[in-house]
């Protein structure tokens, strides 16, 4: 018996290891690396907490604008807000005040 037929000998009888191990590889591999994998999720985690943040933000300015709005319809005018709401768009200011943007 020669050294090939060993190695044939060999290969049969580890040939559905063989074929078990590599699917396992494959299968790993996919499981940390793959579109739904685990670095996936991750980075989709980062990124749902980032926009939970945005969303946080957005929506704290929007109530902040609905209350000056709310301020700014008719019957519920509040004085000054009006008076800064002008002074900022028109410029408009006494002679003896002074002017400070702030931004």
């Amino acid at each position: 018996m020669n050294k090939l037929d060993l190695h044939r000998i060999i290969l049969k009888e580890n040939l559905f290891t063989l074929f078990g191990v590599c699917l396992l590889l494959y299968f790993t591999f996919h499981v940390v690396q793959g579109p739904r994998g685990v670095f996936s999720l991750l980075s989709v985690n980062q990124e749902i907490k980032t926009l939970s943040k945005i969303s946080d933000n957005v929506l704290s300015e929007r109530q902040d604008v609905d209350v000056r709005v709310s301020m700014m319809r008719p019957g519920s005018v509040d004085k000054d807000l009006l008076s800064e709401q002008v002074r900022n768009q028109l410029g408009y200011k006494n002679n003896n005040e002074y002017v400070v943007l702030g931004y």
